[in-house]
């Protein structure tokens, strides 16, 4: 588990992953966070 690894792959993963863009509301970036840093769980 990286710190900064993790952050740099969470903002490009919530990009390139979602059609959602990561500024619309707290809870679908929260979500896609989640997604992002458990992929297996969804």
């Amino acid at each position: 588990m990286s710190a900064p690894a993790s952050t740099r792959s969470e903002s490009d993963g919530i990009v390139a992953s979602g059609p959602v863009p990561p500024t619309a509301d707290p809870v679908l970036e929260r979500m896609a966070r989640s997604h992002a840093l458990a992929p297996d769980r969804t």
